[in-house]
């Protein structure tokens, strides 16, 4: 199997799976009448006119230039945190295995906004978060979902270093977390109606700091 097509399966398996559970959770609300609109409004899978605004765009401006930057500490911080990035077990590795040419860059596309970005915000800011904020309001809401948040990348960066407690899970942290406090504050300035906002900052985040890492190993 190549590599396209091998990130191609594994990013539409995992939103996949996502969206299932998603539409179960859905489904039980409904049938406990929690629920009283759509799926998609449920998740905020909605075209987002009113959101994509002055504000937006300088919010993805500044998460580009964050990932750029981002990208450059952590390949130049040390050779642990290099061989994080590029190792075995980083996608971005997986995939920058081979010099960068256009197999790499559509697959980085689909990792980066399917599997990567797509599944997350549909998760986090979808399910999670929206539900959050129904509840609890905003400011709580958008605490709880971020910690989520970091706790996923919490655990996948142990299995991943093998440690608890390192520079790369300070750094995780400090990126997770705030990034997670920001996605759903750009989703909810303007009513929250849709998550596509956190999807593309968070998608568009993730591909700049592939590109960064590729045209550092080129």
């Amino acid at each position: 199997m190549d590599k396209f097509t091998e990130v191609f399966i594994s990013s539409f398996a995992q939103l996949g799976v996502v969206l299932l559970v998603c539409l179960l959770v859905f489904c039980v609300l409904r049938l406990r009448r929690k629920a009283q609109i759509s799926f998609s409004d449920f998740l905020g899978l909605r075209i987002p006119h009113e959101q994509m605004d002055k504000t937006f765009f300088l919010i993805l401006l500044g998460a580009i230039a964050f990932a750029v930057v981002g990208a450059l500490i952590q390949y130049n911080v040390s050779p642990t945190s290099r061989s994080f990035l590029l190792g075995d077990n980083s996608p971005y590795g997986k995939i920058l295995k081979e010099q960068m040419g256009i197999v790499q860059i559509l697959s980085g596309l689909l990792y980066c906004f399917v599997q990567s970005g797509g599944a997350e915000e549909v998760l986090f800011r979808g399910l999670f978060a929206r539900s959050l904020f129904r509840k609890f309001g905003f400011a709580i809401g958008n605490t709880i979902q971020s910690t989520l948040f970091w706790i996923m990348h919490l655990l996948i960066f142990k299995l991943v270093t093998g440690e608890w407690i390192s520079w790369i899970q300070l750094y995780a942290f400090g990126v997770s977390f705030g990034l997670g406090l920001i996605l759903g504050f750009v989703n909810q300035r303007k009513g929250g109606a849709s998550i596509a906002p956190s999807w593309i900052i968070h998608s568009t985040t993730n591909f700049v700091t592939f590109l960064t890492l590729g045209f550092l190993i080129s």
